[in-house]
C-alpha cells in the first residue's frame, strides 16, 4: 500500500515534537535537516487520496470564482486556504509573503492618512475625526485616492487646492 506523507513545518525541534505528540494516534515522525524542523504524518492511501480531492476542489472552486482565499472550519478550528496561482498548488510561504507585503502597505498608508488628519486639524483647528471626514469629502468630490491625496498634504506646507475648496464650503 503506498503511503502519502504531509509535511508540517515547525520553528524548532522541540515544537516538531511537540506537534508529534499532540497528533495522537497519527503514523508519524520529526525531522531535523539543515536548520529545518517538519513533522512528517504518514497518510493511508484512502485518506491521503481523500484530503487531496477535497483540497483539489476547494481550490478550484476558488479559481473558478476568482476569490483569493476562503476559510475552512473544522470544529472550533480554522485554515485559511489561497487560490492555486498558474493552476499549481498554492505555496504557503508565497501566500505568507504576499499578505505581508499587503499588510505593510495598509499600515503604510494608514500613517499617511493619520499624519495628513493630524495636520488638516491643526491647520483648520478642528477635530481629527472632521479633518478626516474633510480629507475623504475631498477625495469623493474629485474621485482620488485617499492615500494619494494624504500624500500631498504631509509633503507639502500648502494645502492642496481640492482640500482648500470642500474646507471653505465647510468652515466660512
Amino acid at each position: 500500500m503506498h503511503r502519502q506523507t504531509i509535511k508540517i513545518e515547525a520553528i524548532d525541534g522541540a515544537r516538531s515534537d511537540a506537534l508529534l505528540a499532540a497528533l495522537g494516534g497519527f503514523d508519524g515522525e520529526t525531522v531535523s535537516q539543515n536548520g529545518t524542523h517538519e513533522v512528517h504524518v504518514r497518510l493511508d492511501s484512502h485518506t491521503a487520496s481523500s484530503l487531496t480531492l477535497l483540497f483539489h476542489a476547494i481550490g478550484t472552486w476558488l479559481t473558478d470564482g476568482g476569490e483569493g482565499a476562503c476559510k475552512i472550519h473544522f470544529g472550533d478550528r480554522s485554515l485559511l486556504v489561497a487560490a492555486p496561482t498558474d493552476g499549481r498548488a498554492g505555496d504557503a510561504s508565497q501566500f505568507l509573503l504576499e499578505r505581508t507585503i499587503q499588510l505593510q502597505i495598509a499600515l503604510d498608508s494608514r500613517v499617511v492618512i493619520e499624519q495628513a488628519k493630524g495636520m488638516l486639524a491643526e491647520r483648520y483647528g478642528i477635530a481629527p475625526d472632521d479633518a478626516f471626514d474633510l480629507l475623504r469629502s475631498a477625495c469623493r468630490a474629485d474621485g482620488v485616492g485617499l492615500t494619494g491625496l494624504a500624500a500631498q498634504v504631509v509633503e507639502s506646507p500648502d494645502t492642496p487646492p481640492l482640500i482648500e475648496k470642500v474646507a471653505a464650503s465647510r468652515y466660512s
